[in-house]
């Protein structure tokens, strides 16, 4: 078995990296990677979403003339903003 590294043995043992030293266990490696890796697509595939609704309320916003916006109480300058509100 190939000696595992002191950084394993301190604090916490970080089980991603202690894993890869450990050839009985080559799965978990594999699980943790591919674990890893699907939470990063999914967070890069949310904060795409959440932009293209911000892009989409502040074209709507955008697109409203000033007797619009002074209806409802808001100005050029809270488009931002309230884009970013939700």
């Amino acid at each position: 078995m190939a000696a595992i590294p002191d950084y394993c043995a301190m604090q916490h043992r970080n089980d991603i990296y202690c894993a890869a030293y450990n050839p009985a266990k080559p799965d978990q490696v594999r699980g943790t990677t591919i674990m890893i890796f699907s939470s990063f697509v999914a967070s890069v595939i949310a904060r795409y979403r959440a932009y293209k609704a911000y892009r989409q309320r502040l074209r709507e916003l955008d697109s409203l003339d000033d007797r619009e916006m002074s209806d409802l109480g808001i100005s050029r300058a809270d488009i931002h903003w309230l884009a970013r509100q939700g």
